[in-house]
C-alpha cells in the first residue's frame, strides 16, 4: 500500500490528475487512448471547429463519456450528423459517448464529432486543441488533439462547421441541418 503512495505521489505531477483518480484497478482511465485526435484549421473568422478522432478502450469495462471541454472554445458538445431524406442533419448527443469493454468509438468527418462553439482563439496548423472529458463516473480525462490542413483524412464534413447554426422550424430540439457536400 505505501509503494502505491510513494508512486503516486511521485508520478502525479508528470501525469496529472488523472493518475490520482486511478488507484482502483476498475478505474478506465488506464485502458482509454485517444488516437488520431485532429482539429481543421480555421482563422480569426470562425466560430466553430469539429475534433474527429479515434477512442479505444481496453479497458474490461464500458467506459461513458459524458461531456468535454476545451479553453479553444466558450462550448463543446459532442454531435451526431445523419443523412436524412437527403438532408445532412446535425444533432447534439446528450447521451454521452459509450466506448464498449475492448471497444472503439470513431469522431470522423460526416458522423460523429465533438463540435467546438465559441472559438476563443485562431486554430492554427501544428497548434494544439485540449480536451478534458468527463465520465460517468465523474473522473476528468485530458487529451491533446492536433491542428491540420484536413488531418490526413478526406474532410467533405466540416464545411458545414463553417456556417452558423440555424435551426429549421421541422426539426428536433439540437438538431442541426445542412445540405449534403458534394
Amino acid at each position: 500500500m505505501w509503494k502505491s503512495w510513494i508512486i503516486g505521489g511521485l508520478l502525479a505531477p508528470l501525469l496529472g490528475s488523472a493518475a490520482l483518480a486511478c488507484d482502483d484497478p476498475e478505474c478506465p482511465l488506464g485502458g482509454l487512448r485517444f488516437e488520431d485526435g485532429w482539429v481543421r484549421a480555421v482563422g480569426p473568422a470562425a466560430r466553430t471547429a469539429a475534433v474527429y478522432a479515434q477512442i479505444e478502450n481496453h479497458s474490461d469495462h464500458e467506459v461513458v463519456l459524458t461531456g468535454v471541454a476545451t479553453p479553444v472554445a466558450t462550448h463543446a458538445q459532442f454531435h451526431r450528423s445523419e443523412l436524412v431524406d437527403g438532408v445532412m442533419r446535425m444533432r447534439s448527443v446528450s447521451e454521452g459517448i459509450s466506448v464498449p469493454a475492448h471497444g472503439a468509438f470513431a469522431w470522423q468527418p460526416g458522423g460523429d464529432h465533438i463540435m467546438l462553439m465559441g472559438l476563443t482563439t485562431t486554430l492554427s496548423v501544428d497548434g494544439e486543441v485540449p480536451l478534458s472529458f468527463t465520465l460517468a463516473g465523474g473522473q476528468v480525462w485530458e487529451v491533446t488533439a492536433r491542428v491540420g490542413q484536413s488531418g490526413g483524412k478526406a474532410d467533405n464534413h466540416h464545411g458545414a462547421h463553417d456556417m452558423p447554426h440555424e435551426k429549421h422550424p421541422s426539426q428536433e430540439p439540437g438538431e442541426q441541418e445542412h445540405a449534403p457536400h458534394h
